[in-house]
């Protein structure tokens, strides 16, 4: 009688813990792929507030001054430009389960932006990871012919 209730309490101790491994590996996962796309958000709104506030600089005329503060996630390095086709700003997102997500992007782009190509300068301004980051954004177009973007970590 006493073995018989000792069998069946380590059959059900060990359901139990099979049961609660798999659960675990589970959330864990499922955690990380929520950094990762949380990762991915933040690059993204970083980027789409710098290429907004570009646009609006280069379309208010010369002399414009635009001051943001954004925020970069601790796994991306950001405020690259693009070098072939469209102009657009981009960040690098470093996840493995990114990768799993977006079938090997790891990159998230700004829409495209309406300053001409060659005309964008992006001063100190790669690559930034982790925190906040006071952009600051001068249409020079009248002296120098660009709009000049310069980065400092705040």
């Amino acid at each position: 009688m006493k073995s018989q209730i000792g069998v069946e309490f380590f059959l059900v101790l060990s359901v139990v813990v099979a049961f609660s491994v798999i659960l675990y590996a589970t959330a864990y996962s499922e955690v990380g792929k929520t950094r990762a796309l949380n990762d991915a958000v933040l690059s993204k709104s970083a980027i789409d507030s710098m290429a907004q506030a570009v646009d609006f600089a280069f379309l208010s005329g010369n002399a414009t001054l635009l001051r943001r503060e954004l925020f970069v996630s601790p796994n991306s390095n950001c405020f690259y430009n693009t070098t072939s086709g469209v102009l657009k700003l981009y960040c690098t997102v470093s996840s493995e389960y990114l990768k799993e997500l977006t079938a090997g992007k790891e990159q998230v782009f700004s829409r495209e932006l309406l300053v001409p190509r060659g005309k964008l300068v992006l001063s100190d301004c790669a690559p930034f990871t982790g925190g906040w980051v006071n952009v600051t954004i001068r249409n020079e177009m009248a002296s120098s012919g660009f709009v000049n973007v310069s980065c400092k970590n705040a």
